[in-house]
Protein backbone atom coordinates (compact mmCIF):
# COMPACT_ATOMS: atom_id res chain seq x y z
CA UNK A 1 0.00 0.00 0.00
CA UNK A 2 3.14 1.84 0.63
CA UNK A 3 3.35 2.30 -3.12
CA UNK A 4 -0.34 3.02 -3.98
CA UNK A 5 0.30 6.28 -1.53
CA UNK A 6 3.32 7.37 -3.10
CA UNK A 7 1.87 7.75 -6.49
CA UNK A 8 -0.94 9.81 -5.24
CA UNK A 9 1.09 11.99 -3.01
CA UNK A 10 2.76 15.31 -4.45
CA UNK A 11 6.51 14.37 -3.91
CA UNK A 12 8.16 17.69 -5.09
CA UNK A 13 8.48 20.22 -2.60
CA UNK A 14 6.18 22.81 -2.65
CA UNK A 15 6.81 26.57 -3.80
CA UNK A 16 4.11 27.94 -1.48
CA UNK A 17 4.80 29.64 1.99
CA UNK A 18 5.34 27.17 4.88
CA UNK A 19 1.47 28.43 5.98
CA UNK A 20 -0.16 27.67 3.01
CA UNK A 21 2.27 24.19 2.35
CA UNK A 22 0.97 23.08 5.27
CA UNK A 23 -2.34 23.32 4.94
CA UNK A 24 -1.98 22.08 1.45
CA UNK A 25 -0.16 18.67 2.95
CA UNK A 26 -2.89 18.53 5.50
CA UNK A 27 -5.19 18.82 2.44
CA UNK A 28 -3.39 16.32 0.81
CA UNK A 29 -3.09 13.63 3.65
CA UNK A 30 -7.27 13.74 4.23
CA UNK A 31 -7.95 13.54 0.38
CA UNK A 32 -5.63 10.15 0.01
CA UNK A 33 -7.47 8.81 2.92
CA UNK A 34 -10.75 9.58 1.70
CA UNK A 35 -10.03 8.10 -1.56
CA UNK A 36 -7.88 5.06 -0.03
CA UNK A 37 -11.26 4.41 2.45
CA UNK A 38 -13.52 4.82 -0.73
CA UNK A 39 -11.37 1.93 -2.40
CA UNK A 40 -11.11 -0.37 0.18
CA UNK A 41 -15.09 -0.31 0.87
CA UNK A 42 -15.43 -0.46 -2.18
CA UNK A 43 -13.16 -3.46 -3.24
CA UNK A 44 -11.83 -5.05 -0.44
CA UNK A 45 -14.97 -5.31 1.76
CA UNK A 46 -17.74 -7.71 1.18
CA UNK A 47 -20.65 -5.70 -0.89
CA UNK A 48 -23.55 -7.85 0.60
CA UNK A 49 -23.09 -9.45 3.89
CA UNK A 50 -20.64 -10.86 6.25
CA UNK A 51 -18.28 -12.60 3.47
CA UNK A 52 -17.02 -11.89 -0.04
CA UNK A 53 -18.32 -13.68 -2.69
CA UNK A 54 -16.05 -15.33 -5.38
CA UNK A 55 -16.17 -12.95 -7.74
CA UNK A 56 -15.70 -10.31 -4.92
CA UNK A 57 -12.72 -12.57 -3.63
CA UNK A 58 -10.90 -13.19 -7.42
CA UNK A 59 -11.30 -8.82 -8.06
CA UNK A 60 -9.33 -8.37 -4.53
CA UNK A 61 -6.78 -11.25 -5.60
CA UNK A 62 -6.26 -9.57 -9.25
CA UNK A 63 -6.42 -6.03 -8.52
CA UNK A 64 -3.55 -6.44 -5.41
CA UNK A 65 -1.02 -6.98 -8.54
CA UNK A 66 1.97 -4.14 -7.87
CA UNK A 67 0.83 -3.55 -11.75
CA UNK A 68 -2.59 -3.33 -10.86
CA UNK A 69 -2.29 -1.09 -7.86
CA UNK A 70 -0.10 1.27 -9.15
CA UNK A 71 -2.49 1.46 -12.36
CA UNK A 72 -5.07 2.32 -10.00
CA UNK A 73 -3.25 4.86 -7.90
CA UNK A 74 -2.70 6.85 -11.40
CA UNK A 75 -5.84 6.42 -12.03
CA UNK A 76 -7.37 7.99 -9.10
CA UNK A 77 -4.90 10.87 -9.21
CA UNK A 78 -6.38 11.52 -12.59
CA UNK A 79 -10.23 11.00 -11.16
CA UNK A 80 -9.18 13.73 -8.83
CA UNK A 81 -7.69 16.15 -11.38
CA UNK A 82 -10.78 15.52 -13.78
CA UNK A 83 -13.49 16.01 -11.29
CA UNK A 84 -11.90 19.32 -9.57
CA UNK A 85 -10.70 20.73 -12.93
CA UNK A 86 -6.67 21.02 -11.56
CA UNK A 87 -4.45 21.63 -14.10
CA UNK A 88 -1.89 18.27 -13.75
CA UNK A 89 -1.97 15.24 -11.98
CA UNK A 90 1.04 15.61 -10.17
CA UNK A 91 -1.56 18.45 -7.55
CA UNK A 92 -4.55 16.30 -7.81
CA UNK A 93 -4.26 15.20 -4.30
CA UNK A 94 -3.03 18.53 -2.69
CA UNK A 95 -4.46 21.20 -4.67
CA UNK A 96 -8.26 21.52 -3.72
CA UNK A 97 -10.89 19.78 -1.23
CA UNK A 98 -13.88 18.05 -2.72
CA UNK A 99 -17.62 18.95 -2.13
CA UNK A 100 -19.54 16.63 -0.94
CA UNK A 101 -21.13 16.69 -4.78
CA UNK A 102 -17.52 16.38 -5.88
CA UNK A 103 -16.69 13.03 -3.25
CA UNK A 104 -19.81 11.95 -4.36
CA UNK A 105 -18.49 12.38 -8.62
CA UNK A 106 -14.80 10.90 -7.26
CA UNK A 107 -17.37 7.51 -4.96
CA UNK A 108 -18.66 6.71 -8.37
CA UNK A 109 -15.55 6.97 -10.65
CA UNK A 110 -14.10 4.37 -8.21
CA UNK A 111 -16.96 2.22 -7.95
CA UNK A 112 -16.99 2.01 -12.16
CA UNK A 113 -13.22 0.88 -11.37
CA UNK A 114 -14.54 -1.52 -9.23
CA UNK A 115 -16.97 -3.08 -11.25
CA UNK A 116 -15.22 -2.93 -14.35
CA UNK A 117 -15.31 -6.60 -15.80
CA UNK A 118 -11.92 -7.36 -16.42
CA UNK A 119 -11.49 -8.38 -12.65
CA UNK A 120 -13.63 -10.84 -12.56
CA UNK A 121 -13.51 -12.17 -16.39
CA UNK A 122 -11.88 -15.49 -17.35
CA UNK A 123 -8.60 -14.74 -18.60
CA UNK A 124 -9.03 -17.40 -21.19
CA UNK A 125 -12.00 -16.08 -22.70
CA UNK A 126 -9.82 -13.83 -25.04
CA UNK A 127 -6.75 -12.72 -26.90
CA UNK A 128 -7.00 -9.42 -24.87
CA UNK A 129 -8.19 -10.92 -21.69
CA UNK A 130 -5.06 -13.67 -21.50
CA UNK A 131 -2.67 -10.04 -22.19
CA UNK A 132 -4.24 -8.85 -18.64
CA UNK A 133 -3.36 -11.77 -17.22
CA UNK A 134 0.52 -11.73 -18.48
CA UNK A 135 0.54 -8.36 -17.56
CA UNK A 136 -0.45 -8.50 -13.89
CA UNK A 137 1.40 -11.67 -13.53
CA UNK A 138 5.14 -10.41 -15.03
CA UNK A 139 4.48 -6.57 -13.90
CA UNK A 140 4.88 -5.29 -17.26
CA UNK A 141 2.47 -3.23 -20.12
CA UNK A 142 -0.38 -2.79 -17.10
CA UNK A 143 -1.50 0.56 -19.05
CA UNK A 144 -1.69 -1.43 -22.35
CA UNK A 145 -3.64 -4.22 -21.08
CA UNK A 146 -5.86 -2.67 -18.71
CA UNK A 147 -6.29 0.27 -21.26
CA UNK A 148 -7.02 -2.02 -24.52
CA UNK A 149 -9.75 -3.52 -22.05
CA UNK A 150 -11.73 0.05 -21.41
CA UNK A 151 -10.41 0.71 -17.97
CA UNK A 152 -9.03 3.96 -18.85
CA UNK A 153 -10.15 7.80 -16.97
CA UNK A 154 -12.61 8.20 -19.82
CA UNK A 155 -14.55 5.10 -18.30
CA UNK A 156 -14.18 6.14 -14.64
CA UNK A 157 -16.09 9.55 -15.56
CA UNK A 158 -18.69 7.83 -17.53
CA UNK A 159 -17.52 9.28 -21.00
CA UNK A 160 -16.31 6.00 -22.79
CA UNK A 161 -18.81 3.02 -22.08
CA UNK A 162 -17.98 -0.50 -22.59
CA UNK A 163 -18.72 -1.96 -25.56
CA UNK A 164 -20.05 -5.82 -26.47
CA UNK A 165 -16.86 -6.11 -27.40
CA UNK A 166 -14.68 -4.65 -24.37
CA UNK A 167 -12.32 -7.81 -24.67
CA UNK A 168 -11.91 -8.43 -27.61
CA UNK A 169 -11.69 -11.89 -29.20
Amino acid sequence: MKRVVERLMHLKPLSETPDVSQEMRVREIMNIRQALNILTELVFEPQDGDMLTPNELERRRRMRFQGALTYIADLIKSLFRQSLAIGNDDRAMIEKAPTKAKWEEIRSGIGLLAEHPLWTTEFELSSRMKAVDAALSKNQDIEKSLGAVGLKLGFLVGADKLTNDWMGT
